[in-house]
Order: C-alpha cells, then structure tokens, then sequence
C-alpha cells in the first residue's frame, strides 16, 4: 500500500510583516505571496515572499496600491520557522521618481512615466539547469506583463553568504553595499523573449505561470492565458513562449475551465510552486490551484 501523503498546517506565520526600523519602509504593509526553492547542491530551504511596506504606497486611478519587491528568508532544519531572514529584498526597483500619492500627482506621473514599471509582485522560483529562475509579474499603469529572469545557483549561494555576512551591520549602513550586491541592473539575467525578460512575445495579461521538468528533461508551462482557464504549453527548453507563424504568440492548448456551481465558478490558476511527490513508482508534481 502506498503511503499517504498529507500536508500539515502550522498553527503559526512563517513570515509577517515587520513594522519597526528600517524594515517598515519595504516590508511593513504586507509580506504575502510565498514562494520556495531549496537547491540540488544545498540542503537548505528558501523562502521568498512579496513585500511591501510605507514607502512603496501609491495612487493609480481611484485605487490605493502598494509596490512590492521580492523578500527573502532562510528555514531552519524544522521547515516550521526562519532561520535568517533578510534585511533588504533581492529584488526591487530602484526608483528615480517618486511613485504618486494622489489623483494631481498621478496626472503628473503619467506624462513622462506612463510606461515606467511601478510594482514587481507574485513570485515564483525554479530551478532548472544550474540556474534559479524567478518567474514574476511586472505593471506599469497600463500594463501587466509576464516575465522571467535567472541567476546561476551558485552566483546566487555566493551572494546568501555575503548577505548574511552584512547583516551584523544594522541596515541603514550597507544599503549601499546591498545595491551592489543584489540590486545593479544585469544582476538578474533576462532570459524571456528576444532578450528581453518577457515571457510572452505579445500582450498578456497577468497568468500565474508555473513550469514543469518533464522526464526528457525538457520544460512545460502552465499558466493562465485568461481568467476563467488553464493552459499547457510545450516550450522546449526555454522559458518563454514563442511567435506563431502569424505573429500570435502560441498561449498552448487549453486543458481545463471554470465549473458553473464549484468553487472554480470564476478563476482558474496556479497558486504557488509544484512539488514534486513520487506516488508509486510514478513521478508527479503537485500544485495548489487558485479558483
């Protein structure tokens, strides 16, 4: 008899927001959205999280938003709490200009920074090919895009040891060290379309993207093309989807949709990273789904 395999619910947060010191001004409103890896070649598991905090607040067409950057902790051997938990996110925007607090200022913003990026939100790692990729989304105030970039895992390992060496510094004194060390533009390699860090060659909506390592070694991806449908894609060994002959890009074969009545009656999608689980002698991945 195969063995039953159950997740377990702790009774506590892993991860909250912090709203004292430095930490309140990029991860004192929110700190949700959990992503994590934990690496072939290092046993420890690593939690990245959307943060937000008081400075990241701004105005967008009637609605109140927060920005958001990718925070990053260290699990203890339990898996139940955080050994380290970074001082600075590892991914962020670094902002010229100040994002805008009311509708004049929005109006202000919109003429020279329309198509500026605003927010990085809804996180997700994967490791593949001796690389941790970071699939995520990224909005302007018209637009939301998909995209992916990556970092060689040990580049990446390299630069945990460094961070946790400058943490017994308080924070306010190696943010510019930080800079250089995690936020330098190039630090996260484009790897999307076209030399970009675009998933999708066209236009797309926002789709909770995942991808899967299938037996041969190479990739599928399962997203939200739409908000009421899942899709698979077959993408080689490539993170990003390419142009039809026509010049669509090809959003893969739609595999299930919304259920009238269920709890899927409006929204279908991925919700956080696939796990691999071995059921028998058969090797799945299993995944939360967000409807």
């Amino acid at each position: 008899m195969n063995k039953t395999l159950k997740a377990t619910k702790l009774n506590h947060y892993i991860i909250e927001p912090i709203k004292t010191g430095y930490s309140n001004k990029w991860e004192g409103h929110h700190a949700t959205n959990p992503c994590l890896v934990r690496f072939k070649s290092d046993p420890r598991v690593f939690l990245g999280y959307r943060a937000g905090g008081v400075d990241d607040f701004y105005w967008v067409n009637g609605w109140d938003v927060w920005a958001s950057h990718l925070g990053l902790a260290i699990l203890d051997s339990s898996g139940q709490k955080a050994a380290h938990r970074l001082p600075l996110p590892v991914m962020t925007i670094v902002r010229d200009t100040p994002l805008p607090q009311n509708a004049e200022q929005f109006k202000t913003y919109c003429k020279t920074h329309r198509d500026a990026v605003m927010i990085l939100h809804d996180f997700r790692f994967f490791e593949y090919q001796d690389y941790l990729y970071v699939i995520y989304h990224e909005s302007s105030v018209v637009d939301v895009w998909d995209c992916v970039v990556r970092m060689p895992v040990k580049t990446f390992l390299d630069k945990i040891d460094q961070s946790l060496k400058l943490m017994s510094q308080p924070t306010e004194k190696i943010v510019g060290q930080w800079h250089d060390l995690w936020w330098q533009a190039g630090t996260w390699q484009n790897c999307g379309i076209n030399g970009t860090n675009h998933i999708f060659g066209s236009f797309v909506i926002k789709g909770d993207i995942i991808y899967f390592e299938k037996p041969d070694g190479s990739l599928q991806m399962c997203h939200r093309p739409l908000s009421d449908a899942m899709a698979v894609l077959d993408v080689g060994t490539k993170l990003y989807a390419d142009r039809t002959a026509d010049g669509y890009t090809e959003y893969g074969v739609f595999e299930t949709c919304i259920r009238p009545g269920y709890k899927d009656n409006s929204h279908l999608g991925n919700n956080g990273m696939p796990t691999r689980a071995k059921i028998g002698d058969t090797e799945v991945y299993i995944d939360v789904t967000h409807g």
